[in-house]
């Protein structure tokens, strides 16, 4: 059976805000409102009419106000309900897309993952040849102390000779040094995502050696917080509708270990240079 209110029309909302009095002065403006409709000497319907006098009978606040309360309270809890109802719906649609997206996202990171050994692919970042990229090294950054006894920087350098090979001086070495089994993925513009929370770190793993040269003295003997690795699922969920695959001054370089496909965060790109000369 319907609510008298629903039945003149009143919705639930109006119903909660007004106090008893007011309300039953809608009630009453409604209840004419519909009778000059429906009243059968006017050309209206002689069942909705009764219909309409019958929810009026049961909502007359001055001879039963008990009655128009419990009524009220039912149809107020209706509108809750709705609004459960309403947010759970969108609640589901929510995880239907996350998990859409999610099953997307994963089928191009493994579209990435096949098309690594396919070689100059028009201007993807695979086809870097004689170029010198600087780089802030961001982990590093935040692994320093404040105010570092030894190294007042954290620039590194990666650099690719003619033929595509791949050569990384490292914060804190003099000398470059060749990169194997390492492929790069794409950057992502520094301002899309804060790229911190998706590393390693001591939360979300035990302790390895930080994957940096003099790591004793560039930390002064500290455990590293972070680590350049991207959590995998992380960078699927998050990191991965941002990468481009080209090179970019002010942006994330991500890289891949094509042996045990942990991704890596290079850094910061801030500055990219075409060479003249390749390393020997």
């Amino acid at each position: 059976m319907k609510n008298p209110f629903e039945i003149l029309g009143i919705a639930p909302e109006i119903c909660k805000k007004l106090t008893d009095e007011d309300l039953f002065s809608v009630v009453k403006s409604s209840y004419r409102a519909l009778q000059s409709i429906y009243h059968p000497d006017k050309g209206g319907s002689h069942k909705q009419a009764i219909e309409v006098n019958l929810a009026y009978e049961m909502l007359n606040y001055k001879s039963d106000p008990e009655g128009f309360v419990t009524y009220r309270e039912k149809y107020i809890k209706r509108l809750a309900w709705a609004s459960r109802k309403r947010a759970k719906d969108l609640e589901q649609q929510l995880e239907q897309q996350q998990k859409q997206s999610k099953k997307t996202a994963i089928k191009y990171y493994e579209y990435i993952l096949n098309r690594l050994g396919c070689g100059d692919c028009g201007d993807s970042i695979e086809s870097l040849r004689s170029v010198t990229i600087g780089l802030c090294d961001v982990a590093l950054q935040k692994n320093l102390p404040p105010t570092p006894q030894f190294y007042g920087t954290n620039y590194k350098q990666i650099k690719v000779d003619r033929n595509g090979r791949c050569f990384v001086q490292e914060v804190g070495s003099s000398q470059f040094h060749e990169r194997k089994f390492t492929k790069f993925l794409g950057t992502i513009p520094k301002e899309e995502i804060e790229i911190l929370p998706h590393l390693q770190g001591y939360e979300t793993s035990p302790h390895v050696p930080f994957n940096l040269r003099n790591e004793k003295k560039l930390l002064g003997g500290r455990k590293p917080v972070f680590k350049n690795i991207i959590l995998q699922e992380n960078f699927i969920t998050y990191c991965l509708f941002h990468l481009v695959p080209l090179v970019k001054e002010r942006s994330y370089l991500i890289s891949i270990n094509t042996r045990n496909k942990s991704l890596i965060l290079d850094g910061v790109i801030i500055k990219i240079t075409r060479d003249s000369t390749t390393v020997a």
